[in-house]
C-alpha cells in the first residue's frame, strides 16, 4: 500500500514530487539591503542603485526612506514644503 504521507512519485521519471526538494522550499537566498544603504550614502542615485541590484525603483525608495520623518522624506524626494 502506498504511503499517504507524501505526494506520489512521478510515474514518468520515478522521481519524487518537486515540492519535497530542499531547493523548492528554500529557493534563492534573499539579498539584504545593507550595501544598498551604503551606496545611497556614497552619492549614488536611486535609479543607479535599482538598476545595479535589479530591483524596481519604488522598492529602493522605500528602503531609502525607511525610518525617516516626513520632512526628511520630502527633502530626499526633492519635494518642497509650503
Amino acid at each position: 500500500m502506498p504511503s499517504t504521507s507524501r505526494l506520489p512519485d512521478n510515474p514518468d521519471t520515478g522521481k519524487s514530487h518537486p515540492a519535497y526538494s530542499d531547493a523548492y522550499h528554500l529557493g534563492k537566498k534573499a539579498e539584504l539591503p545593507f550595501s544598498l544603504n551604503t551606496e545611497l550614502q556614497r552619492g549614488f542615485t536611486v535609479p543607479q542603485v535599482a538598476e545595479k541590484h535589479g530591483w524596481p525603483e519604488p522598492l529602493v525608495w522605500s528602503i531609502a526612506l525607511e525610518g525617516k520623518d516626513t520632512f526628511q522624506r520630502f527633502k530626499a524626494l526633492n519635494w518642497g514644503l509650503r
